[in-house]
């Protein structure tokens, strides 16, 4: 009888973690699809906020090299201007 005994409190054991990874996916699911969500949602910032930020972040962090992002900006600027006259 003992011999049982033990098998039935492994199988509760193994019983009570699948459960808990479920809930743990379960959850983790939810978690991505919210992100998801969240992403696709998300509008991308306008270039004078981008600019904004950068310009903030030279004030707070004076040796930031943002000069690669500001030249991106332009060139994306640029770019949308000739694609209206084309």
């Amino acid at each position: 009888m003992e011999f049982y005994g033990e098998y039935e409190q492994e199988a509760a054991t193994l019983d009570r973690q699948v459960n808990d990874l479920n809930d743990a996916n379960y959850i983790d699911e939810q978690l991505l699809q919210d992100l998801k969500r969240a992403t696709e949602d998300e509008a991308a910032p306008a270039l004078p906020d981008i600019e904004r930020l950068y310009g903030e972040a030279r004030v707070v962090l004076p040796d930031c090299h943002c000069e690669h992002t500001m030249k991106l900006g332009n060139f994306t600027r640029l770019s949308s201007q000739i694609g209206k006259h084309t």
